[in-house]
This record gives C-alpha cells, structure tokens and sequence, in this order.
C-alpha cells in the first residue's frame, strides 16, 4: 500500500508533464527535438561565406557565434543573429571589461553588419518558433551551426536564414 501512495502522484506529474509537452509552442522537449541536431551538420561555412556566396532558396549549414547586438536572442520567437566565427570580438579581451561582449560593440559597424546572418529557427508551417531559446541553453556567444534556407535577398548585405536545424557546437 505505501508503494501506491508515491505511485500515484507521480503517475499524476508524469500525466501533467505529457499534457503541457504537447501543447504547441510552449517550449517543450518534444517539439525541440525537431530541430536539435544531435551531431554537426557536415561541411558548415561561415556567415561572410555564406553573406558572399548564397543565394535565395540555397539549402546551407552556416556556422556563427551568436550575437551582434545587445539583444542577438528574440524573447518571444526563435530568431538569433549571429556573427562569422573568424570575426575578432574585440569586446571579448581582457583589458576589456565590457558587460554585454555579444553585443561585439567593439567592432566597427560595418564589419558587424558584414559579417552577420539573422536566423529564423522555423516549424514545419514556416514560422518562427513560438519558442524562448534560452530555456533550452542557448545563449549570446554560443558557437551553433544552423541547416535551413536562404530567404529572400534584397540586397548582398542582407542574409537570412530560415534553420530547420541548430547544433550548439560549445
């Protein structure tokens, strides 16, 4: 009989967990495992790469650090900006004692904005998750690949990517 009375509520969590973790866009490990990829996507580039040699529609695996501004993590949707990894962060050394170095303040503007990609992580449907990236580990200075496609270019400097997948590499 003792064995029942602990059975019982934790049946009752484990019926309340499932419940919340197929509701859409709450966050939950069940949606997440549709675009955590386990393993690195082979041959990712960087973003100046892919800002210089990708087209509108181009299937890619893009490899950046996340940040570019101070607030590079969208609160309500999973959409991230994220720096080439060959960018010097000048923000990061250490006479610097900058408190948000994601931000690559630092850095001149106009290499930030060359070396930058937005990244809309999208469902199925093709909208951005509903989804805060922070509750599952992700955060400013992540190196990460993403595999998705290349949204419209309306011009050289612009470069989405609309990432089906993300593997957090440290």
């Amino acid at each position: 009989m003792r064995h029942v009375q602990y059975f019982v509520p934790a049946l009752l969590a484990t019926a309340l967990f499932a419940t919340a973790c197929t509701q859409e866009g709450t966050g939950s490990p069940q949606a997440a495992a549709a675009w955590r990829l386990a393993t690195m996507p082979e041959g990712p580039v960087g973003v100046r790469h892919a800002k210089d040699h990708a087209v509108e529609g181009d299937t890619v695996a893009v490899r950046g650090i996340i940040g570019g501004r101070k607030d590079a993590i969208g609160k309500d949707s999973a959409i991230f900006i994220m720096m080439d990894p060959d960018l010097e962060n000048a923000c990061l050394a250490d006479d610097d004692h900058c408190r948000t170095p994601w931000d690559y303040c630092c850095t001149p503007s106009g290499d930030i904005q060359a070396n930058s990609a937005t990244v809309q992580l999208v469902g199925e449907d093709g909208k951005p998750l509903a989804i805060d990236l922070g509750a599952y580990g992700i955060s400013p200075l992540d190196d990460v690949v993403v595999v998705g496609t290349v949204a419209a270019r309306p011009t050289p400097q612009v470069l989405t990517i609309r990432a089906t997948g993300l593997h957090r590499v440290r």
